[in-house]
C-alpha cells in the first residue's frame, strides 16, 4: 500500500490527505522500519560505547564532533535542502555529485528500484511481462547487464522455483533473447515459476562464468519472490557454463553517421560471424557476414568476409524468389534497396557471374541504392564490398530513387527493399514507415517489368502496423505472398501481375529448388533450411 506522495505539491491537496487516512485507517504511521532493517547502515557509524539520544531536534544537544543519523523518507522537498553532495547508495566508497539535480535523480532511482523490489519480493508479474533492469558498475553510466525477469502465472505449490539464465555475448541478438515474446517461449520451457534472464551488454569485459555469478547474485537475491525455494543460493543456468561458452565480442571497426548514429563492427568469436550494430537500435543486427580465413599479402592469416555465404535467413528468401523470375536470355536489372554490409548484393553477384551459363541468369546490373556515405565506408571496409561495371552504388535516398525510377519509366525485373527504420519510437524495424506509403508503393509497382517482383523485408513487432503494411501492399498489388519467419518478421513477395496463387506458389518451389542446385553447384552456401521453405510455401 502506497501512502507516500510523488511530489511536496501533494501534501497541499485535500485530495491527497483524504486517500491518505482513508487506506491509513487507525493504525499509527510515523514508522521508518525497526532495527533489523537499519542496522546495515547504522552500525558503521553508532560504536557499543556511544551515548545514543534518539530526538526530533538535534542541534542543541549534539555535543562538538558528534554524529547525526538521519533516517528520512528523502521526499524532493527534503531533498533539496542537502547541501553535502556525497552519497553511497552501495557498499564502498563514497561519489561526489556535481549538483542538487544529480543527487536528487540518483536517490530517485534508488527509491524506484527499492519499489521495484518490494514489487517483485511480493507479487506475480505474469499479468504485466516482463520487468527489465539494466545494472551498472558505480560511476559508470554504461549498463554492464540487463536483467529481464518473467513470471509464470501463479501457481499453488508451497514454494516457488526461481532461476537465472545467462545469455552468452553476441547471443542476445537473437530473436529468442532480443524480443518480449522470445523470452516468454524460454521463460515457459525452463519451467520455472520467476526467470530472470541476463544479457551482457557490449563494452564490457567478462572473464568467466563463475565471475558472472560472482558480480550477479546480490542483485538477483533482490529479485526472489517471498515464498521461493532459494535463500542464499540460485541455480544459474547457461547454454554451456564454461569459460570459452560465455561469448567474446571483438570491435573490429567503429564510427558515427549523421543518419544512423554511433555504429560498430564486431566479430563474434563463438559463432565467427561479423555484425554491423547500429547503438541506437541495439538488438537489430543490421548486416551479418560469416567470416573465413584469407592470406594477406605478405602471408599472415587473417580474418575476412564470406562472400559467398548468405548469412541472414530472409536474404535466403529473397534471393531464392529473384530466381523465379530470372530471364537468362535477357540483361535483367535487379534493384536493392538499403546496401547495409553489401552482403545480399555480394551474394546476387556471386549466384549470377557475366559468363555463368547456368540454369539461371545472366545479370547486367545490380544498383544498390544507399542513403548513409558511411555505411558504404563500412561495406567496403569490413565486409568485402567491390563494385564494377555489374554491381553499382547510388548514395540518394531510396525512396527518391523510386520515385524517379518511375517517373522515367526506368523498369527493374526485381526491387528489393532492405532498408531499416532509423526512428525507434514506432514498433517497425524494416522499412521506414515512409517507404509504405501508397505514392511510394505505386512508384514501385511502376518500376516493375511486367513478371518483375517486389521483395520486402518487413519487420514489427506491433501487430497492428504490420497488417496494415499488408493491406497497402494488397491495394496496390494484384499478388501477394507472405513468409512469416517469426512473430516479427516476414519476407512479403508482390507482383503487379494478378496470378492464380497456388500456381504462383508452385513456381516459387521450383524456383528455391533451382537456386539450391545452383548454390551447391557454384560452392555458395547460406544458413536456411530449404525443406522447411518449401513446405511453409
Amino acid at each position: 500500500m502506497n501512502l507516500f506522495p510523488k511530489t511536496h505539491e501533494e501534501f497541499n491537496r485535500r485530495e491527497y490527505w483524504n486517500t491518505f487516512f482513508k487506506k491509513r485507517g487507525n493504525k499509527a504511521f510515523k514508522w521508518y522500519g525497526d532495527f533489523r532493517e537499519l542496522s546495515e547502515i547504522l552500525l558503521k557509524y553508532i560504536k557499543k560505547t556511544d551515548n545514543i539520544l534518539i530526538v526530533g531536534e538535534v542541534t542543541r544537544v549534539l555535543r562538538n564532533g558528534g554524529r547525526y543519523v538521519c533516517i528520512s523518507l528523502l521526499q524532493e522537498h527534503v531533498l533539496r535542502k542537502l547541501l553535502v553532495l556525497e552519497i553511497a547508495l552501495v557498499d564502498g566508497s563514497l561519489e561526489r555529485l556535481s549538483s542538487i539535480e544529480d543527487m536528487i535523480s540518483a536517490v530517485f532511482s534508488t527509491q524506484q528500484l527499492a519499489l521495484v523490489y518490494h514489487r517483485l519480493h511480493t507479487s506475480n508479474i505474469a499479468h504485466i511481462g516482463e520487468i527489465t533492469l539494466d545494472l551498472h558498475r558505480p560511476g559508470d553510466n554504461h549498463p554492464r547487464d540487463t536483467v529481464y525477469v518473467i513470471d509464470q502465472p501463479i501457481s499453488h505449490c508451497a514454494s516457488k522455483q526461481f532461476a537465472a539464465f545467462i545469455v552468452p555475448q553476441g547471443k542476445e541478438m537473437d530473436w529468442t533473447f532480443r524480443t518480449k515474446r522470445g523470452r516468454q517461449n524460454i521463460a515457459k520451457s525452463m519451467k520455472r515459476d520467476r526467470l530472470a534472464i541476463v544479457t551482457l551488454r557490449r563494452d564490457h569485459t567478462f572473464e568467466s562464468f563463475n565471475e558472472i555469478m560472482k558480480e550477479l547474485i546480490k542483485c538477483l537475491l533482490d529479485l526472489t519472490p517471498a515464498d521461493s525455494d532459494v535463500e542464499f543460493r540460485i541455480p544459474f543456468l547457461s547454454f554451456d557454463k564454461s569459460h570459452d561458452h560465455i561469448g567474446k565480442r571483438t570491435i573490429w571497426y567503429q564510427g558515427e553517421s549523421n543518419i544512423s548514429g554511433p555504429f560498430v563492427v564486431e566479430d563474434v568469436k563463438d559463432y565467427e560471424l561479423r555484425r554491423l550494430v547500429f547503438l541506437d537500435n541495439l538488438y537489430v543486427i543490421q548486416s551479418e557476414a560469416r567470416l573465413k580465413e584469407a592470406k594477406g599479402r605478405r602471408g599472415r592469416t587473417r580474418k575476412i568476409a564470406d562472400l559467398g555465404f548468405l548469412a541472414p535467413k530472409y536474404h535466403g528468401y529473397m534471393v531464392g524468389y529473384v530466381n523465379a523470375v530470372i530471364d537468362t536470355e535477357a540483361e535483367d536489372e535487379i534493384l536493392v534497396l538499403g546496401l547495409r554490409g553489401s552482403g545480399l548484393c555480394m551474394y546476387l553477384h556471386c549466384c549470377f557471374p557475366k559468363a555463368s551459363i547456368f540454369l539461371f541468369a545472366f545479370l547486367r546490373v545490380i544498383t544498390a541504392v544507399e542513403i548513409d556515405y558511411a555505411i558504404l565506408t563500412v561495406a567496403k571496409r569490413c565486409f568485402n564490398f567491390v563494385t564494377n561495371d555489374r554491381v553499382k552504388v547510388e548514395i540518394a535516398d531510396g525512396i527518391q530513387f523510386v520515385k524517379d525510377a518511375a517517373t522515367n519509366g526506368k523498369k527493374y525485373k526485381a526491387i528489393l527493399c532492405d532498408m531499416d527504420n532509423k526512428d525507434s519510437s514506432i514498433g517497425m524495424s524494416f522499412p521506414p514507415k515512409e517507404f509504405l506509403e501508397m505514392s511510394v508503393l505505386r512508384a514501385v509497382a511502376s518500376s516493375l517489368t511486367q513478371d518483375g517482383l517486389f521483395i520486402l523485408n518487413l519487420g514489427s513487432t506491433d501487430m497492428s502496423l504490420k497488417e496494415k503494411a499488408t493491406d497497402d501492399l494488397e491495394s496496390v498489388f494484384e499478388s501477394i505472398l507472405e513468409y512469416n519467419l517469426n512473430s516479427a518478421n516476414a519476407v512479403v513477395v508482390c507482383s503487379a501481375e494478378k496470378y492464380n496463387i497456388k500456381e504462383w506458389r508452385n513456381k516459387f518451389k521450383n524456383a528455391i529448388v533451382d537456386f539450391d542446385k545452383l548454390a551447391i553447384a557454384r560452392k555458395l552456401s547460406f544458413s536456411i533450411n530449404i525443406a522447411r521453405i518449401l513446405k511453409s510455401l
